[in-house]
């Protein structure tokens, strides 16, 4: 893994000497990187670790291969680690805490300790019963680094423009968007709970130090609206608030509108905005009527 993370540094690194960043390479970079992390989040964390939403066995499968693009290893091992972190928040035991941990192994270094690799699958038997998804978790980098030869080949096909060669686009469309990927995740990790740098909020006054951010709840799909996601994680939104765009959430409705996800956990508990001092469901939707 430490060899992977270099090697997307240095993809990044040519990607900014080689080839200039021009309109159609910035629209491949912010589409590739919009798919990556909302992968991450709506698919790896909301659907894998926190089963806030349920879809059929094949559906199932289409959203681990889109999980993979990540670049965070395997869907089981994803949610495992992800469940820890709840159950073990901010102790010597969850996998990437900067309270317990310092917070270079919270943003990189847990994730290229080789003791965090395994996936132990009796721990996450809900899904290990599926050879589709034990398969995936253990050649997660085949279709990761498929994508990447598409993207090359699609490249050096024209397909993104003439001024666009295979390597630019594979730099531009796989190894730079991948790379931002983790570091989103690791701000996740390490701002998430980290309330002595400004610029967050704490509605509820969950046992841990989580923090909503603003910025990193857009860049992030949503979770980076932490704070609310500790307080109710079981729940398909982060983005408890109107203003607190949750672009997986959005992603989840559409995936149960067109009938591939179901019993989505949608519905905040009145109890729990109450609690953070937003408006109930209810008044909202009475207020909607009224008017």
């Amino acid at each position: 893994m430490v060899f992977r993370i270099v090697e997307r540094h240095v993809g990044t690194l040519l990607a900014v000497l080689l080839f200039p960043l021009s309109f159609y390479l910035t629209i491949l970079c912010l589409v590739s990187y919009g798919v990556r992390v909302l992968a991450a989040d709506a698919i790896y964390h909301r659907y894998f670790a926190h089963r806030a939403y349920r879809v059929g066995r094949i559906t199932q499968f289409m959203l681990g291969l889109i999980g993979t693009q990540s670049g965070q290893r395997g869907p089981l091992w994803w949610a495992l680690t992800h469940r820890d972190h709840h159950k073990y928040v901010e102790t010597a035991r969850d996998p990437h805490s900067p309270i317990t941990h310092s917070i270079g192994h919270a943003a990189f270094g847990w994730f290229v300790d080789p003791r965090n690799a395994e996936t132990n699958f009796d721990r996450i038997h809900d899904f290990a019963t599926y050879p589709e998804l034990r398969w995936l978790n253990r050649y997660y980098w085949l279709p990761f680094y498929g994508v990447g030869v598409l993207i090359y080949a699609a490249g050096a096909l024209g397909l993104f423009g003439d001024q666009i060669t295979g390597f630019a686009a594979f730099l531009w469309g796989f190894e730079v968007p991948a790379t931002i990927v983790l570091y989103v995740a690791a701000a996740i990790n390490v701002l998430g709970h980290l309330p002595s740098v400004p610029g967050g909020y704490r509605r509820y006054q969950t046992p841990d130090r989580s923090e909503n951010r603003f910025l990193l709840g857009l860049i992030s799909c949503g979770v980076g609206f932490h704070n609310n996601h500790h307080r109710f994680a079981a729940c398909a939104r982060c983005g408890f608030a109107w203003w607190e765009i949750d672009v997986s959430f959005f992603f989840i409705r559409a995936l149960e509108r067109l009938g591939l996800a179901w019993n989505v956990v949608s519905r905040v508990p009145d109890s729990v905005l109450i609690e953070g001092g937003l408006e109930p469901a209810d008044s909202r939707d009475s207020h909607r009527i009224s008017r």
